[in-house]
C-alpha cells in the first residue's frame, strides 16, 4: 500500500508544478518581441490573420502599430470579450509608443457596448489587448443577437481614432461559436 500512496503523491506533485508553471506563464504578461513566437503560436496566428483578412474589412492602419489578429468569446454572464493584438512596427532601439485599442458594438445606429485600453509598447514588440464588453450578454438588455456590426479602433497618442477592422454581426457571430 505505501508504494501505491507514493505514485499518487509523485502524481499530484508533478501536476501541481505543472499547473503552478501554467500559471506562472499565463499571468507573466503578454508584451513580447515580434519575432519570439513558437512554431505553433505562428502557425494560430497566420490561420487567424488570413481568416481576419477574409471575413473583414479591413479600414486604415495607425502609423506605429499593426493589427494582427482579434479573436472573440461569449458567455452567458460574462458577455462578449476581444483579444486583439498589435505590433509596434517601428525600428529597433527607437522609444515605445503609446496605442489605444477600442472595440465598439453596434445595433444599427445606435452603440451597445465599447471598452478600450492603453498600453505603452516598446519598439518591434507586440502587445495583447484583452477587451470586454459586459453590455452584449445574455444576462443584460441586449445579446449578441442584437450586434449588426462591431469596429475595432486604434489611436496613439495625440491623435483621433481610426477605424481597423469592421465585422458585421453575422460574422462575429460566427466566430464566438467556433
Amino acid at each position: 500500500m505505501i508504494p501505491n500512496m507514493v505514485n499518487r503523491r509523485e502524481v499530484l506533485t508533478g501536476a501541481t508544478v505543472v499547473i503552478g508553471i501554467t500559471t506562472i506563464a499565463g499571468c507573466s504578461g503578454s508584451n513580447q518581441p515580434a519575432d519570439e513566437q513558437t512554431d505553433g503560436q505562428n502557425q494560430t496566428t497566420e490561420q487567424e490573420q488570413e481568416q481576419d483578412q477574409e471575413n473583414s474589412t479591413q479600414n486604415q492602419s495607425l502609423t506605429n502599430f499593426e493589427l494582427n489578429w482579434v479573436e472573440f468569446s461569449y458567455t452567458i454572464s460574462s458577455g462578449l470579450s476581444s483579444e486583439i493584438r498589435a505590433t509596434n512596427t517601428t525600428e529597433q532601439g527607437t522609444d515605445p509608443n503609446e496605442v489605444n485599442i477600442r472595440i465598439n458594438v453596434y445595433n444599427g445606429e445606435e452603440r451597445i457596448g465599447s471598452d478600450n485600453q492603453w498600453e505603452t509598447v516598446p519598439a518591434t514588440y507586440h502587445q495583447d489587448f484583452e477587451l470586454e464588453i459586459p453590455e452584449v450578454s445574455e444576462t443584460s438588455e441586449t445579446t449578441i443577437e442584437d450586434a449588426s456590426e462591431l469596429i475595432v479602433q486604434g489611436k496613439e497618442r495625440d491623435e483621433e481614432y481610426i477605424d481597423l477592422r469592421t465585422i458585421s454581426g453575422d460574422e462575429l457571430r460566427g466566430r464566438v461559436s467556433e
